[in-house]
C-alpha cells in the first residue's frame, strides 16, 4: 500500500497477449491511489490454469476501467461496495494514520480500503484512504468512478446501512439514473413499528412483506423476518448480559470489601466503564454509584423493547417493482 512494485501492462493498460515482456515494474504510490483488478494472461496469449486461478492487482490508467466495465458491467448493472480497515506495519505510508481500528490492535496506524465489485462479487476496483477516513465519506469517489471512469449512467449501488446513510442517500438522489439498495438501522425500524407502518402481526404467517411510510417517499421498503437470526440475537444478548452481570458483581464485591479505604465514585466509574465498553450492553443496565457505594439492576423494559425487533430487518431501495423483472435484481433486494 505504498512502496512495493506492482506489474503494469502496456498499450491501453492491459497486458498484450503473448507478450509477457510488455509487463514492467512500476512503484505503487500516491495518496488515495486506486487499483483495478484484472486477470493475468498465460504464455502464448492463452491463460494457463495457474494464471486463470490468479488475480493480480494492477495499477492501471483510467482507460482500463472502461475495459473492465465493458467486460463485467452494463447499463443498469448492480454493483456492490464495502469498506474495511486494517492495521499497518511500517512508518513510510502517508495513508497509515491512527483512526478507528477494528482489528483490536492498539497503538497501530491503520488504512481504510474500499472494494467495488459486480453483482457476482468479482472485485473490479480498490481505493485506499487514510486511516482516519469515515466509511460513508468514501462513497462519492465510487459514484464519480462509476460515472466518469467506467462511463456508466445507470447503476444500482448496493451497500450496508453504515455506508449508505441518509446523508449519502440524499446526495445520491442528485444523480439521475443512480439507484441504491441498503437497509434501515434499528432505530428507524423501531420508529416504523411505533408509527404503525410496520405491524409485527405481519409476520404471523409470512416472513416477507412490502410496506410504505411517508418518511421514505418514492422508496420501496421490504420488511423481512428471519426466525433463525432472531434466536441467534436473543441468545447472544443473553450471553452478553450474563457476562456483564458477572463483572458487575465483582465490582460490587470489591466496593463492599473496601471499608478501610473506600473506592471513590470516580474509581468505581472507571471500572464500570471498562466493563460496559467491553460487552456493549450498558444501555440495558441501571447503575448507581457514590464513594463506597455501587448498585446495579437490569433495565427489563429496554431489553424487551430491543428483543421485539430480533430477526427483523428492512431493506430500502430506490428501485421500482418493474426493475425486479431481472432475477438478479430481485435477489439483491431480498438478500
Amino acid at each position: 500500500m505504498g512502496t512495493g512494485p506492482v506489474r503494469r501492462g502496456s498499450g491501453q493498460g492491459m497486458p498484450a497477449k503473448g507478450d509477457r515482456s510488455a509487463e514492467r515494474e512500476v512503484p505503487a504510490g500516491g495518496v488515495g491511489h486506486s487499483a483495478v483488478l484484472g486477470k493475468q494472461d498465460g504464455p502464448g496469449g492463452k491463460s494457463d490454469s495457474a494464471a486463470r486461478r490468479s488475480t493480480a492487482i494492477l495499477f492501471l490508467p483510467p482507460a482500463s476501467g472502461r475495459w473492465l466495465a465493458k467486460r463485467h458491467l452494463a447499463e443498469g448493472a448492480t454493483v456492490l461496495y464495502d469498506v474495511s480497515r486494517s492495521y499497518y506495519e511500517g512508518r513510510h505510508c502517508p495513508l497509515a494514520v491512527f483512526g478507528h481500528s477494528r482489528d483490536g490492535k492498539k497503538g497501530k496506524p491503520i488504512i481504510v480500503y474500499g472494494v467495488l465489485s459486480d453483482r457476482a462479487g468479482r472485485p473490479l476496483a480498490v481505493d485506499v484512504y487514510a486511516g482516519n477516513t469515515a466509511d460513508p465519506t468514501t462513497l462519492p469517489d465510487q459514484v464519480a468512478k462509476l460515472r466518469r471512469r467506467f462511463g456508466l449512467s445507470r447503476v444500482v449501488l448496493v451497500g450496508d446501512r453504515g455506508l449508505l446513510t441518509q446523508t449519502q442517500i440524499d446526495q445520491l438522489r442528485q444523480h439521475p439514473g443512480l439507484g441504491w439498495i441498503s437497509a434501515l438501522r434499528s432505530g428507524s425500524i423501531r420508529e416504523l413499528v411505533a408509527g404503525g407502518y410496520l405491524p409485527l402481526s405481519l409476520f404471523d404467517e409470512q416472513n416477507l412483506a412490502e410496506i410504505r411510510s411517508p418518511d421514505y417517499p418514492g422508496e420501496r421498503l421490504i420488511a423481512c423476518y428471519n426466525p433463525l437470526l432472531a434466536d441467534q440475537r436473543r441468545r447472544k444478548r443473553e450471553e452478553l448480559l450474563a457476562a456483564t452481570e458477572k463483572e458487575l458483581e465483582r465490582i460490587a464485591a470489591e466496593v463492599k470489601r473496601r471499608t478501610r479505604t473506600p473506592l471513590t465514585a470516580d474509581q468505581i466509574g472507571l471500572k464500570l466503564g471498562r466493563v460496559l465498553n467491553r460487552y456493549k450492553v450498558g444501555k440495558h443496565f441501571a447503575t448507581e454509584m457514590a464513594d463506597g457505594v455501587f448498585a446495579w439492576s437490569r433495565r427489563e423494559e429496554s431489553i424487551q423493547r430491543e428483543a421485539a425487533l430480533d430477526g427483523l430487518y428492512v431493506i430500502r431501495s430506490s428501485e421500482k417493482k418493474r426493475a425486479c423483472r431481472r432475477p438478479t435484481r430481485c435477489a439483491a433486494i431480498r438478500a
